[in-house]
C-alpha cells in the first residue's frame, strides 16, 4: 500500500514538472511590421510577411508574344495582383487601331467584351495581395502579320495608378 501512495504522489508531480517547464508555445506568422499582414503576438518567422512594393498593381504573369493561324484566336493571358495593404478597385482598357480585318477583344472581372469595347464596365475587386488570374486578351486578323495591342490596368478611383502592358500577336 505503501508504493502505490508513493507512485499516486509522484505522477502528479512528473505531470507537473513537464507542463510547467515547457517554454511558451510558438506562435507562427509574419514578424516583419512592415508587412500588411504583420503579427505582433508571432514568436516564430514563417516566411509569410506580404511585404507592399511601389507599384499598387503588379503582373505577375504574361504571355508578351503570342503566336498562331490566320483566322485563330490568339490568347495572352494576364495574372495582376494587388500588392498593397488595402483592397481596390480595378478596371482594364484596350488599346487598339489596327486594320478593319482584325478583331481585339478582351475577358476581365468574369466577363468577356465585345472587339469594339475598350474599358471595361465592371470593375475587379482585389483584396491585400490577392491575385487574378482570369484577364484574356484574344486577338484574331484574316491576314498574316504582326500586331500589337496594349492593355492597362488601372485603379477605378484614381485612373493615374496604373499598370500597362504590350502584348504582340504574331499571326502567319
Amino acid at each position: 500500500m505503501k508504493n502505490s501512495f508513493q507512485i499516486f504522489l509522484i505522477i502528479p508531480l512528473f505531470f507537473s514538472f513537464f507542463f510547467f517547464s515547457c517554454g511558451e508555445e510558438e506562435i507562427n506568422g509574419c514578424t516583419d511590421s512592415v508587412a500588411c499582414n504583420y503579427n505582433d503576438e508571432a514568436t516564430n518567422e514563417d516566411n509569410s510577411c506580404q511585404i507592399p512594393i511601389e507599384e499598387i498593381l503588379e503582373i505577375t504573369y504574361l504571355d508578351t508574344i503570342v503566336s498562331g493561324s490566320v483566322g485563330e484566336d490568339l490568347i495572352s493571358h494576364v495574372h495582376l495582383r494587388n500588392s498593397s495593404c488595402s483592397p481596390v478597385s480595378v478596371k482594364a482598357r484596350k488599346v487598339y487601331n489596327g486594320p478593319e480585318d482584325t478583331s481585339a477583344y478582351f475577358c476581365f472581372a468574369g466577363v468577356c467584351f465585345s472587339s469594339s469595347t475598350n474599358e471595361s464596365p465592371l470593375a475587379l475587386s482585389l483584396d491585400v495581395f490577392e491575385e487574378d488570374d482570369y484577364f484574356k486578351g484574344y486577338f484574331t486578323s484574316s491576314e498574316a502579320g504582326e500586331f500589337n495591342v496594349k492593355y492597362r490596368f488601372f485603379l477605378e478611383d484614381d485612373i493615374t495608378t496604373l499598370i500597362e502592358i504590350d502584348v504582340t500577336y504574331i499571326v502567319s
